[in-house]
């Protein structure tokens, strides 16, 4: 079923009572590719993939790297920003055989989703390079065999860049000491007090390199935010190129404003409200799987995820649709993670409920529909969460439940407020007091303070 038949077809169920307060027609963009010289393995390795031209951003970006220069990505979701990093971080790594690479993501699940990305396209060029992952839920002897594994590249996560990196710095000393890229995934999670605590932490990695002699450049991939050469800059300590001119392709897509209904709660007060989102959402979850779109639900509680999943089984089972979905969230072991991420790229779950955990670049392809059950605080989110819909140039849906409160019912009452409106922007305080002091002693472990170290921790 086409959206606009679907559409059509909410419209004229029993069901409706007109909920529906605006649908907006996002139009279809072209992509816009740009032909680039790469080495020959590389070139090989995407031809397998079935790439033959990058587009214009990833080729911006790739010759940004190459002058040297630290890079702020901000592109849209599934841009394909690894490709950004992913392929200059390996011509660098075949032409330097003791040059190493370190990516930090804010999830593992990301780095795991990462890892795996990287090792594929190993694979597919025939190299002989170790390429690891350093997390804490690894074993000392896992963690062991990566450290003295002479590894080339590794995956880990800001907690790990703090406990072992920098705490036990002489036993990463070579791997330092070589360090060519910093690849900084999705650095626009990295805000307020995380943030400050991240950019902190930045600056005692940026010392500790200096001291061993390397000077590695920083990749930074951001989500849509008003101020990413700003925030990037702030959070790295140094300045940034930015590229932002996003060349890939898209569907068109139909965003669906979805209001509750009024109900009376008392007749004799003539004391009305707005029915819960919990049962318009799952309403359109179901509605939507069953109508074979692949389709996923934010929801901004884990108990809530879980709730609803429970809910749309019994509805689908009820009418006798066979159809596989999923609740995901955070706290699950990464093996059930991952079955359900697989899952989703490969088609066998027709939907999933998912917290923010979804939110963010782990691939699981190009969903027909997304649900998002209230808006999500912010225009970056909501439109991180949008663009999880869509896959190539079909065209897809996107629904807004809204919730009571004030600020959603904003939203119903002003619509194309959400689209006019740029991004908020990412904000940090590196010279917190009571954040870099903890920072500052941390670093005096790491190496003696002197003078000099104004430059990384101010005066």
């Amino acid at each position: 079923m086409d959206v606009p038949q679907l559409i059509n077809t909410i419209r004229s169920s029993r069901r409706y009572e007109g909920q529906i307060v605006h649908v907006e027609t996002i139009p279809p963009k072209e992509p816009e590719f740009e032909d680039m010289e790469l080495k020959s393995l590389v070139s090989y390795a995407l031809s397998e993939m079935g790439i033959e031209k990058l587009y214009t951003h990833q080729a911006e970006a790739i010759r940004t790297v190459r002058r040297g220069e630290h890079l702020a990505l901000s592109t849209s979701t599934a841009s394909g920003k690894s490709m950004c990093y992913m392929l200059p971080i390996f011509e660098t790594l075949m032409e330097d055989p003791i040059a190493t690479a370190l990516y930090i993501s804010p999830l593992n699940a990301l780095v795991n989703d990462q890892l795996e990305t990287f090792k594929d396209f190993r694979d597919l060029m025939g190299l002989d390079m170790n390429i690891n992952r350093f997390i804490g839920t690894m074993s000392s002897e896992e963690k062991s065999a990566v450290k003295y594994g002479n590894p080339r590249i590794l995956f880990t996560n800001p907690e790990i860049l703090h406990l072992s990196f920098l705490q036990w710095k002489h036993q990463w000393k070579k791997f330092l000491s070589n360090l060519k890229y910093i690849v900084l995934d999705e650095s626009h999670s990295y805000s307020g007090v995380m943030g400050s605590n991240m950019a902190n932490l930045l600056r005692r990695l940026n010392r500790i390199c200096d001291h061993y002699g390397s000077s590695p450049q920083y990749i930074c991939c951001t989500a849509t935010i008003g101020n990413p050469t700003e925030h990037t800059s702030a959070l790295i300590g140094r300045d940034v190129t930015l590229v932002n001119k996003d060349g890939s392709g898209s569907g068109m897509q139909k965003f669906i404003f979805w209001n509750p209904p009024l109900y009376t709660k008392s007749r004799s007060n003539n004391f009305t409200l707005r029915k819960a989102s919990f049962g318009e959402t799952v309403d359109l979850f179901t509605t939507f799987v069953q109508s074979d779109l692949q389709t996923i639900v934010f929801a901004r509680a884990r108990q809530k995820v879980e709730r609803m999943y429970v809910e749309a089984k019994s509805r689908l089972e009820q009418r006798g649709v066979q159809k596989t979905i999923s609740p995901y969230r955070g706290g699950y072991h990464g093996n059930e993670r991952e079955a359900i991420e697989k899952g989703l790229s490969g088609g066998n779950i027709a939907g999933v409920i998912s917290t923010t955990a979804l939110e963010l670049g782990i691939d699981i392809g190009g969903l027909d529909a997304c649900i998002m059950d209230g808006f999500p605080g912010t225009i970056m989110s909501a439109r991180q969460q949008s663009g999880r819909a869509g896959r190539g140039s079909q065209e897809s849906v996107v629904a807004l439940v809204a919730d009571s409160n004030a600020l959603d019912q904003y939203y119903m009452r002003n619509p194309t407020d959400l689209f006019r409106k740029e991004c908020e922007e990412a904000v940090i305080n590196v010279s917190n007091r009571y954040i870099q002091a903890g920072h500052l002693l941390c670093a005096a472990r790491e190496l003696p303070l002197s003078p000099e170290d104004g430059k990384y921790f101010g005066s």
